[in-house]
């Protein structure tokens, strides 16, 4: 049996006896929460946002691009495809310079005021906070990570790394 659908308040269609969000209604919809952290690095509250869609693929996209530098410094082939192999310290310390570029871009993505607007949206900004306190990067990152549901996938690159 069908139901014919039907229009209903503000021009959402009514589906079997639910209603379907508009175009309007979704795109205008505040759909991204915040929370904060109590920084003792910069002693006082930071706030952080869960991250747009848009924010998240560039995150997501950094995450990963860093993933396959750190397997193919490890042990990865040349451009000529000879194997390479690259001593645990040189390898070591790429690990730790990739980890703190993801570390800083999770904190420039979503750092934010009181109402959920982005403190940080000039790519300088990025490279500023890449200058700031490691253990206050850290303290942000952390936080965030665990609110945008991406710590997870930070110990998987830590164990890609051989960490």
């Amino acid at each position: 049996m069908t139901e014919a659908n039907t229009t209903g308040p503000g021009g959402a269609v009514k589906v079997a006896g639910n209603s379907a969000l508009s175009r309007d209604q979704i795109l205008n919809a505040s759909d991204l929460e915040t929370t904060f952290v109590d920084s003792k690095e910069w002693g006082g509250r930071v706030y952080i946002r869960e991250l747009t869609a848009t924010d998240r693929s560039r995150f997501d996209e950094a995450f990963y691009t860093a993933r396959q530098s750190i397997e193919q410094e490890a042990g990865g082939r040349s451009a000529r495809g000879k194997r390479r192999h690259r001593p645990a310290a040189k390898v070591t310390t790429s690990v730790e310079i990739h980890a703190a570029r993801i570390k800083t871009l999770l904190v420039y993505l979503s750092v934010c005021d009181e109402s959920g607007k982005r403190l940080f949206d000039d790519d300088r900004d990025l490279e500023k906070l890449g200058t700031k306190s490691s253990k206050a990067i850290k303290e942000i990152y952390e936080a965030s990570a665990r609110f945008n549901g991406i710590a997870e996938e930070d110990d998987e690159t830590e164990d890609a790394a051989g960490e």
